[in-house]
């Protein structure tokens, strides 16, 4: 990657990161409990839907943020991890669906 691309993509992030510009986001906690439903849900949907351990992860640390009363709705295009949150109540926006 060149340089300067690199740097505009750190740009990016930051400002996604501090929740300037067209793009925002919210950096979520990882701790045990983000860990744990992320293993609950390998463990009761895998067999169900095409998702894997990063999917599950994420899900999880959503989940508990919800739980804790936070509104966040999970922007993905991934068809897995959109089945797996739509069966947890999770709510997901497909950038790719507008």
């Amino acid at each position: 990657m060149k340089g300067k691309v690199f740097k505009a993509l750190q740009k990016m992030m930051d400002d996604i990161e501090n929740q300037n510009g067209d793009i925002q986001a919210t950096l979520l906690p990882l701790g045990q409990s983000e860990l744990n439903r992320g293993k609950d849900f390998l463990r009761q949907h895998a067999h169900r839907y095409s998702f894997g351990s990063h999917d599950a992860l994420v899900a999880g640390t959503v989940s508990v943020a919800l739980a804790a009363g936070d509104s966040l709705t999970l922007v993905t295009s991934d068809r897995g991890l959109k089945a797996l949150c739509k069966d947890n109540n999770i709510d997901v926006f497909d950038p790719l669906l507008g």
